[in-house]
């Protein structure tokens, strides 16, 4: 087999199993938290996004 094509394979099989790797920390909560099937189900938006002028005065308020 060409030298090219070994590096090729080992550069795939290691690039595979660093992804498999970042999907289980994800999964662990090593990036922080994930939320659950729940919390994404059913958001709650109880806080309001706010909307100021250039000049700091309050314009609205959007929920």
């Amino acid at each position: 087999m060409l030298r090219s094509v070994k590096i090729f394979w080992k550069a795939f099989f290691i690039a595979a199993a660093a992804f498999i790797l970042f999907l289980l920390f994800c999964n662990w909560g090593v990036f922080g938290k994930m939320p659950s099937i729940e919390d994404i189900q059913n958001p709650s938006a109880s806080l309001s996004s706010q909307v100021y002028a250039q000049d700091g005065t309050l314009m609205g308020k959007y929920y």
